[in-house]
């Protein structure tokens, strides 16, 4: 039989012990959370704070792009390269994510995506073509929005991102892009919408 050491409180009355447990508790919690949310908070924001300006990196001048272009086609080695650009109006500031894809009868199509800023609500996939010969980009139409239905998933995308043609041996033109649906570029995943007819419908 085992014998307490200590006398056991009497019905009705209260101890000091029992009264103070619930804040020895907490302040036990309290002592272990600051720590380690420092320590989160550390990592998660010391690259936010060290990190430079997206939008100043972004910001490249057409003179700088010129001269690039100048010098490429000064090079012998280049000299039957030509460059253009494709002309797309200033409405929307981040153009990113481009790529190229040549068709069967010798045109070019590039897909890219434009956006107020990356992984903005307001991205959306655009498509031009170069017609073989031609020496000028078809005018940009959007193929892809954000919230248009993807074959295969629930939930629309609330944003659209970096795109890559690749067409296949059936001559089917395949078109992957990253979709958001909750979230930024964390929350991405990878979508794909194909055409028949080389991207024309």
């Amino acid at each position: 039989m085992l014998i307490p050491t200590t006398p056991l409180p009497r019905p009705g009355t209260k101890s000091w012990a029992n009264e103070l447990r619930p804040i020895k508790s907490a302040l036990s919690l309290l002592a272990g959370f600051i720590p380690v949310a420092t320590v989160i908070g550390v990592i998660c924001f010391r690259g936010v704070l060290d990190a430079p300006d997206a939008s100043a990196k972004k910001q490249v001048r057409f003179s700088a792009l010129d001269e690039l272009s100048r010098s490429i086609h000064t090079d012998p080695a280049n000299s039957q390269f030509e460059g253009c650009f494709i002309n797309v109006s200033g409405q929307l500031p981040c153009n990113h994510g481009g790529s190229l894809a040549e068709l069967p009868d010798g045109s070019l199509v590039c897909t890219w995506y434009a956006a107020s800023s990356e992984a903005a609500p307001d991205a959306r996939i655009f498509c031009s073509r170069l017609l073989r010969g031609s020496r000028t980009w078809t005018e940009p139409e959007v193929i892809v929005r954000p919230q248009t239905p993807i074959q295969g998933h629930w939930l629309a995308n609330k944003s659209v991102g970096d795109t890559v043609l690749f067409l296949d041996r059936e001559q089917c033109l395949w078109l992957f892009f990253a979709g958001v649906v909750i979230g930024g570029w964390s929350g991405a995943h990878v979508d794909f919408v194909v055409s028949h007819d080389f991207g024309r419908h």
